[in-house]
């Protein structure tokens, strides 16, 4: 009679040289888990890394429409930790801290980019500095809304203008970070809504309306700090194309 193995073996003589497998690949796999847990941290980095430009753009968004901008110095942490805080309630303060320090570095580098407007900025800056804020924002706007068209040759103020603008930028620059960022050129922000978008109770620092004298209770020094950051958001951000091709040259 033909001798027959029993299921069991049959079955444990299928897999066995699968297990022998196993044995001699297990240094290998406990080596390639021991790599997985300590490059864990990267991936995790890699991964937030991916979604930075459109967590940036969103915090870049509020800011701008609590009235603050994104500056140069700040980490690439920072706008979102305003942002945050402000939705809560508590960064109001924190931010106008924050500007109060960069006040003096943000005339300086406006200084040496646009030495033809001096004059006007320092007179501007030491009224900020004096508490003569109703002097200060309205001249600080005049002369972001200058330094806009020093560069585009267009109105900052007018609506499709600025998007033709901001949109050839943004393609010239050919950068995701700096994309996500100058997108709010784009949208609708308090600081240059129009007269037709504002509704009964809307309380943004707004620049048609300053200088228009359509509000007169727009001089504190929150306000001042908001076009401080303003300002130097535009020296910043319109400069980004000059700061590339020097370093192509360097």
């Amino acid at each position: 009679m033909e001798n027959h193995l029993s299921p069991q073996n049959n079955f444990a003589a299928l897999f066995q040289p699968i297990a022998e497998f196993n044995r001699a690949l297990s240094p290998m796999t406990s080596m390639l888990n021991r790599m997985n847990r300590r490059l864990e941290p990267l991936y995790r980095f890699s991964e937030q890394l991916s979604k930075q430009p459109e967590l940036l753009e969103r915090a870049v968004h509020y800011l701008a429409e609590s009235g603050w901008y994104v500056d140069a110095e700040m980490t690439i942490s920072e706008p979102q930790s305003f942002a945050m805080k402000l939705r809560n309630g508590e960064g109001e303060a924190c931010i106008a801290a924050y500007y109060r320090q960069r006040v003096d570095s943000i005339e300086n580098e406006l200084l040496e980019r646009y030495p033809h407007r001096k004059a006007i900025l320092v007179d501007a800056f030491d009224a900020h500095r004096a508490g003569k804020y109703n002097l200060s924002i309205p001249t600080l706007l005049s002369q972001a809304d200058g330094i806009w068209h020093d560069k585009f040759s267009k109105d900052l103020f007018r609506e499709r203008p600025r998007h033709q603008a901001s949109n050839e930028y943004v393609d010239h620059l050919q950068n995701s970070f700096l994309e996500s960022i100058f997108n709010i050129f784009n949208e609708t922000i308090p600081l240059w809504v129009s007269e037709r978008e504002r509704d009964l109770a809307f309380s943004g620092l707004n620049r048609h309306q300053i200088v228009h004298g359509e509000v007169v209770d727009f001089g504190n020094e929150n306000n001042s700090l908001m076009c401080i950051s303003f300002i130097g958001f535009l020296c910043w951000i319109l400069n980004c194309d000059e700061e590339d091709e020097e370093q192509d040259a360097s």
